[in-house]
């Protein structure tokens, strides 16, 4: 049986190179030089900087705001209904 020690050290590493692929992934997210849109559950935009360019809204105001309102008016209940 391993001992603890060992066991959290294998831990505590594996805890460190799941945080540097998080940072690595956030950052080509992030810096991608086209816009991707991330929604949470309830379709409002989460901010990259990519996208800020063709919404012409800042990432940080751009996760408070509905995505409906960036689709054209005539489309917005079919875009509603999917």
């Amino acid at each position: 049986m391993k001992n603890y020690t060992t066991v959290n050290e294998a831990l505590t590493q594996t805890q460190q190179v799941a945080m540097h692929e998080q940072q690595r992934y956030r950052e080509l997210f992030t810096f991608a030089p086209d816009g991707y849109l991330v929604t949470d559950s309830m379709g409002h935009p989460r901010g990259q900087p990519g996208c800020s360019y063709s919404t012409h809204v800042v990432p940080d105001q751009l996760a408070g705001i509905p995505l409906a309102v960036f689709v054209a008016p005539e489309a917005r209940q079919g875009f509603r209904r999917r």
